[in-house]
């Protein structure tokens, strides 16, 4: 199994992931609702390590014929 290919796409899905989550964030702590606060900062955590990893570990994409 190539996890490396598996790393680098789920990284790039993960980019609006953590941008919903920032939002959210921001919003809650806008509103002043710190309830579900904690599990948002865990996906978005989650997000940027699966980002991290799919920008360290390069996809090698060979071109056949």
């Amino acid at each position: 199994m190539n996890f490396r290919a598996i790393f680098y796409y789920l990284g790039w899905f993960c980019i609006p992931v953590t941008g919903m989550a920032t939002l959210v964030i921001c919003f809650s702590y806008f509103i002043e609702n710190k309830t579900g606060v904690g599990i948002y900062y865990l996906i978005f955590l989650l997000s940027r390590v699966f980002f991290f990893l799919s920008r360290t570990l390069k996809v090698k994409k060979q071109l056949t014929k």
